[in-house]
């Protein structure tokens, strides 16, 4: 059984943040669900399963999805997102500080992405970057103990993509595409759902790809069993590697490089 469709007893919809669940819902690319009950359709998704004695329950993947922060930190307490952008005078935000789950957490990250008109890149390069922070927030360890699942670090001529955990394929098998070892396929399902993922196991290649066609650096890729960091580069120059180091110290609760 994978650990994001573990059924969590004592947590039903009472624990459910109801506007996430709401912007998923409307941006869920199938309408056949649409008649359902909030209940009836995460259990239609596998957000939710039903015990035998019919006892609704939220699996992990539900909780960490559309839960509220409380919930959510009562079962994951190492449960921590950063997001940095250095493009605005290193502005922050955490699910800590702003009490989200990771579903409210993408998409925060994904609309700052756009946001800033001195980023140098174009469509193509910012829809990899996005398909690389979606992948980064869907194959993170969130039953690790580290001090933190993910960071995203934005700079004016590139990024740092940061999720705990290794990438469950070798470097070559990522870059070649094709071979997916999904760490959360629950989680991955609901981003497929909203058009914002693919889950062909091909998002490294894509990435490698586009930077190519766009004659930028090649993405740089830093892996262990521990975590996995990808660095992207909008111009021909390489993001120092004092920035990459930065992001491995130890970051404080406050989501803070410190």
């Amino acid at each position: 059984m994978d650990y994001d469709s573990i059924a969590l007893d004592g947590l039903g919809i009472e624990a459910i943040d109801s506007k996430t669940l709401r912007d998923f819902r409307n941006l869920h690319t199938c309408r056949l669900f649409g008649c359902l009950s909030d209940e009836a359709f995460l259990l239609a998704m596998g957000f939710a399963l039903n015990s035998p004695s019919g006892k609704f329950s939220l699996t992990s993947a539900g909780l960490l999805l559309f839960g509220k922060y409380d919930a959510i930190i009562s079962r994951f307490p190492y449960y921590l997102l950063v997001c940095i952008d250095e493009r605005t005078r290193g502005y922050s935000f955490t699910t800590e500080t702003r009490r989200m789950n990771i579903l409210s957490f993408a998409f925060k990250v994904l609309r700052r992405l756009g946001t800033n008109p001195d980023t140098l890149f174009s469509i193509e390069v910012e829809k990899a970057v996005r398909e690389a922070v979606v992948n980064a927030i869907v194959h993170a360890d969130y039953f690790s103990q580290s001090n933190k699942q993910v960071q995203i670090s934005l700079y004016r001529c590139g990024a740092w993509i940061y999720n705990s955990g290794d990438m469950g394929v070798s470097p070559n098998e990522f870059y070649q595409g094709g071979m997916s070892a999904c760490r959360n396929p629950l989680i991955m399902k609901c981003f497929i759902a909203m058009g914002i993922a693919k889950g062909d196991g091909r998002g490294g290649r894509h990435l490698y790809e586009c930077f190519a066609r766009n004659k930028l650096p090649e993405p740089d890729l830093v892996s262990s069993r521990q975590y996995t960091m990808i660095g992207v580069n909008y111009v021909q120059m390489r993001i120092p590697k004092s920035e990459r180091d930065s992001i491995l110290k130890h970051t404080g609760r406050s989501g803070f490089i410190i």
